[in-house]
């Protein structure tokens, strides 16, 4: 294995996602594997890439009713 290819398996371990998830994300387009024989690889730079096109965490804001009543219980 090249030290820059990430094994798909391993690749979708990695983010705790599926492989049937990780194909559709494949087959959509969002990443770009290569294939050597039967097997499928990530390059660390299309990782890297992929990850820096995901949205950033918004947390929703929690109306002040909402947690009133949380305090309440």
């Amino acid at each position: 294995m090249q030290p820059n290819l990430i094994p798909f398996k391993d690749w979708c371990d990695s983010h705790h996602i599926g492989r049937t998830t990780g194909y559709k994300i494949l087959n959509s387009g969002e990443i770009k594997a290569i294939k050597i024989g039967n097997k499928t690889y990530i390059s660390r730079e299309e990782d890297e890439r992929y990850i820096n096109s995901l949205p950033a965490y918004m947390p929703r804001k929690v109306p002040n009713s909402a947690k009133q009543s949380e305090a309440q219980v």
